[in-house]
């Protein structure tokens, strides 16, 4: 499965930072991963509470930055000043 995939991908490189950190700070990095992905502590609950929360303000911004809502696609904005410069805007 996809979630299976990507926490054998997480526990490899866990493996590999610490391998390349080196115990005992390695050993305590890799703890530290194993209490947040297994929610064993409440920090580890409020780390992933803040991990998701940040999620959701990215996709906020990136919606608001990237994304119109149908209906105002090829429509002036009615707040702007700004005169449409298409056809219909032109002087006989």
């Amino acid at each position: 499965s996809l979630v299976a995939s990507k926490h054998d991908k997480e526990e490899q490189a866990m493996q590999a930072i610490r391998k390349v950190v080196g115990d005992p700070l390695g050993m305590e990095l890799y703890e530290l991963w194993k209490e947040y992905e297994e929610l064993q502590t409440v920090e580890a609950i409020y780390c992933k509470d803040i991990d998701k929360f940040e999620m959701v303000v990215q996709a906020f911004e990136y919606e608001k930055e990237h994304l119109q809502p149908t209906d105002k696609v090829g429509k002036p904005d009615p707040l702007s000043n700004s005169v449409p410069d298409g056809p219909e805007s032109k002087l006989p």
